[in-house]
């Protein structure tokens, strides 16, 4: 009962509203704004070793998406992990693969400082949330079985990962390919095409 109350006055005094049209819809982002998220998926060559592909899924229409990660990333707002694991789930099921895989997921680690400002490891909420849609095994799970060659999925939002870490990760056995996966707003997108 308490809880209901506590959430009642939370709801009351600090509404949801969507952040495309900021429409006071109890969600930070209303079905037709959803609608309107066109993908621009980025797919790059990367000159690192073992890296099959790089995949940048930006916001064709920039506002949108920028606001939904800057929410999630800078003001610590969790549920939006919800979202945004859609967005990539959407994305994901729409590529079309030639032959089924086994796929590991890696969410990249942030600094201490960043996830205590935060509360939470941004990264982490996403790859869990999507590694419960798809069924896919978290890498440090170890549910991979003996001789399996699977494929690594690392994921990353908003931020640029070290080089130092990526070639340690790299170096793990038991991955016959990894795909480098970027969730960022559209106006970064260049970095990351010039970092890899």
């Amino acid at each position: 009962m308490k809880i209901l109350r506590k959430k009642f006055l939370l709801d009351f005094c600090f509404p949801k509203f969507c952040l495309g049209c900021y429409k006071n819809c109890n969600s930070y982002l209303c079905f037709s704004c959803f609608k309107k998220i066109t993908y621009t998926g980025q797919i790059i060559n990367s000159p690192l070793l073992y890296v099959k592909e790089s995949i940048i899924i930006a916001d064709s229409s920039d506002s949108i998406l920028n606001k939904l990660i800057r929410a999630y990333y800078f003001q610590g707002i969790k549920e939006i992990s919800i979202i945004l694991a859609e967005l990539f789930r959407v994305f994901w099921q729409g590529r079309n693969f030639s032959e089924p895989k086994h796929y590991q997921l890696f969410a990249f680690p942030e600094s201490r400082e960043n996830i205590y400002r935060r509360g939470y490891s941004a990264n982490q909420e996403i790859v869990r949330l999507i590694a419960t849609h798809f069924n896919y095994p978290l890498l440090n799970a170890e549910a991979k079985e003996e001789g399996l060659k699977t494929s690594l999925i690392v994921f990353s939002i908003f931020q640029i990962p070290k080089k130092k870490l990526m070639k340690e990760l790299l170096k793990l056995p038991g991955h016959k390919e990894v795909y480098l996966v970027f969730l960022v707003a559209r106006e970064a997108s260049q970095n990351f095409t010039n970092y890899l």
